[in-house]
């Protein structure tokens, strides 16, 4: 009962005599409402209703109604110590309640008889005032209360939020890696199967280095949705119209989901650009529609929706403030229970059948949201279907214009170049390859032994390097380099998409990102000797000591 709420009321019992009505006239004349009791149990069931005071004669303590009274007080919660005024009939003390009764009955007061009235109207407010702060004590504590248990469940959620990103962190690290070893791997594999494609006039085995290359090629889908949820992808974010890009794939979206589902579009007007990579956005959103699906074996609707979101408004708690655009995906199926929901973007946690999901869809679209420097928010409830949201910061400069495409024709063959990278695999595949261009190739197995190669050899005309090796990485390398030969063309390879380490290096001209096809490797190295000064030169991959190949 909260203070407001406080019962005023003063029960009142006195079997014999007048002294009950007496006492209800002389307190309704001061304003206090008193109520007559016939009993105690009666007296005991006011108590238990929230009353305010008792004034109780004490000829009505007899064994039977003290006991009534003794089982109201121990009822009492914690925070109640109820009033009691009895009157006394005076004369010696041991002619009162006794010690044990004043006891059981807790806080008493003793008023003898004969009494001025105004003294028991100043015992009875008093008694209602004590009544009145315990009410408010109680309302002061639970407020207290209110806040603690707020406030913890605010600490735990923001502690389960923290440990879950440092969880996701640590398996984001995990995956980048083992994405990176593949990457290296899936390059030797895909480029050697194109080489030997080329070279086999055999129609069996060329189906069956399709069949391989093929195979390689989903591996490398693969390691891009880890790379995206380690956030590690390669991403080109821009200033982009999200409502453009919803509606360019509409006819997309559409035969996706199939026959069963319907998709409906509600595009915000007025909607700002977002800082966003539309490729990868794009590749998002289908992953959403097609979980979407999922969820409705049965049929329904499938709502993709744009909005403006001002100062954050309903961002996840891992975005910092600021201004985002959302693009969510909404479906009207089964739903997802609270931990479903918090393993959501697990990698390879998945609730369908077996062979019918990787577990990588949502983990893929909350890597590439981190790595624009957004989030993910899912709003789902079992039964009541599921609403996923990408949000992306607010672009504040307009689209850069794309720069002008360059004739890329082959350069003439004869050029040396040198390849450096530490895996042989990688490294072996990049010369054969060369060789069979006609080029000169050198080789190393790591920077220092590249930048051997390149004082032992004033010809080389380019070189292509790896990005990450152990000790001198490519972009030690590539520096090195610049200094002694400014002019010398550099191609990278890289299995991380993270090439913080390469800025002022590389462009995207200049950068082979595995795996790589063998048409990709001529493109670039067509580029990079027709756009090279005084002659043609290459890039470089790391691994083994300079030498002539063959």
């Amino acid at each position: 009962m909260s203070a407001e709420a406080f019962d005023s009321t003063v029960l009142i019992l006195a079997p014999s005599g007048r002294d009950g009505a007496v006492a209800a006239s002389v307190l309704r004349a001061a304003g206090i409402v008193g109520e007559a009791c016939p009993d105690a149990t009666a007296l005991a069931a006011g108590i238990g209703a929230g009353a305010g005071a008792a004034v109780v004669a004490e000829e009505a303590l007899d064994p039977r109604g003290l006991q009534a009274l003794r089982d109201a007080v121990a009822a009492q919660p914690p925070w109640s110590d109820f009033p009691i005024v009895v009157l006394t009939t005076g004369g010696e003390r041991e002619s009162g309640p006794p010690e044990s009764v004043l006891r059981a009955l807790g806080n008493v007061t003793l008023l003898e008889r004969p009494l001025h009235m105004t003294t028991l109207v100043k015992a009875v407010e008093s008694a209602l005032r004590a009544r009145r702060r315990q009410h408010e004590i109680r309302r002061i504590n639970e407020e207290l209360e209110r806040r603690v248990e707020t406030a913890v469940a605010e600490r735990e959620t923001a502690q389960a939020a923290l440990l879950q990103a440092q969880k996701l962190e640590a398996i984001g690290q995990l995956t980048g890696g083992v994405a990176h070893d593949f990457n290296n791997l899936l390059t030797a594999v895909l480029g050697n199967v194109e080489l030997l494609a080329r070279r086999t006039q055999d129609e069996r085995h060329r189906r069956l280095l399709q069949a391989t290359a093929q195979a390689a090629r989903r591996g490398a889908t693969l390691t891009g949705q880890l790379l995206a949820f380690a956030r590690r992808q390669h991403l080109m974010p821009k200033p982009s119209d999200l409502n453009g890009i919803v509606l360019g794939m509409a006819a997309l979206l559409s035969r996706s989901v199939g026959p069963l589902a319907t998709v409906e579009t509600r595009l915000a007007p007025d909607l700002w650009e977002a800082v966003a990579d539309p490729h990868h956005v794009e590749h998002a959103i289908l992953n959403l529609a097609l979980n979407a699906r999922d969820a409705m074996p049965n049929g329904g609707t499938v709502t993709i929706a744009t909005r403006n979101a001002p100062g954050g408004a309903g961002r996840p708690a891992d975005c910092p403030p600021g201004d985002y655009v959302a693009v969510a995906v909404s479906d009207t199926g089964i739903g997802m229970t609270p931990e479903v929901a918090r393993r959501a973007v697990e990698p390879f946690f998945t609730t369908k059948e077996t062979g019918k999901g990787s577990g990588l869809g949502l983990s893929m679209v909350y890597g590439l949201a981190r790595q624009l420097g957004g989030g993910v928010a899912i709003d789902t409830a079992p039964g009541r279907g599921s609403t996923v949201a990408i949000f992306l910061p607010r672009a504040q400069a307009s689209r850069d214009a794309r720069p002008a495409a360059r004739d890329r024709a082959m350069p003439a063959a004869g050029t040396t170049l040198l390849v450096v990278d530490d895996d042989e695999d990688v490294r072996e595949f990049v010369v054969a390859t060369l060789e069979s261009l006609g080029y000169r190739v050198l080789q190393a197995r790591d920077g220092r032994l590249g930048q051997e190669a390149l004082q032992a050899h004033p010809e080389i005309g380019l070189m292509l390097v790896d990005f990450a090796m152990p000790g001198m990485t490519g972009a030690d390398l590539a520096r090195l380099a610049r200094d002694q030969r400014p002019d010398l063309p550099i191609l990278f390879m890289t299995g991380y998409s993270d090439t913080d380490g390469l800025q002022g290096l590389a462009t995207e001209e200049t950068l082979l990102r595995k795996p790589f096809r063998v048409d990709d490797l001529e493109d670039k190295l067509a580029t990079a000797l027709q756009s090279a000064r005084p002659r043609p030169r290459l890039a470089v991959s790391n691994d083994q000591a300079a030498k002539p190949a063959g």
